[in-house]
């Protein structure tokens, strides 16, 4: 995840075909905590490039509301997460 933050890093991911095997594993993982990062780090590839000055992911500047907002959502995650593995 961490060379997925710049741009360079993000294109020389797509560059190896990094996308194609994240598809692969995701179709077959049944780890729900490496499904959640796998498709992280596909939507970040799939995506859109940040506009100029943004090349960074890391140094987005993201409002506190916003931050709160995604961190009770990836609570919400984990809780599903733990909830299945005790099933």
């Amino acid at each position: 995840v961490q060379l997925a933050a710049t741009a360079a890093g993000r294109l020389r991911l797509r560059a190896c075909g990094c996308y194609l095997v994240l598809r692969e594993l995701h179709g077959r993982e049944r780890n729900p905590r490496v499904l959640r990062a796998c498709s992280k780090l596909i939507q970040v590839l799939i995506g859109d490039e940040p506009g100029p000055g943004l090349q960074n992911l890391l140094e987005v500047p993201i409002p506190e509301e916003l931050q709160q907002h995604l961190r009770h959502l990836d609570s919400e995650e984990e809780e599903e997460e733990e909830q299945e593995e005790r099933k």
